[in-house]
């Protein structure tokens, strides 16, 4: 029941079509956040 309000077609756009650019900029964030936490794990591992 609840997927099926959240994802309902009723206006045209699903949820996720919906805030798509919220989606993506989570995504960026995300893989951004990772580059930089990523370097500093293999340099404290090599420790």
């Amino acid at each position: 029941m609840v997927s099926e309000t959240l994802f309902s077609k009723s206006d045209g756009l699903g949820l996720f079509e919906k805030y798509l650019y919220v989606w993506l900029t989570l995504c960026i964030l995300a893989a951004i956040a990772l580059g930089e936490l990523a370097p500093a794990c293999r340099a404290r591992r090599a420790l």
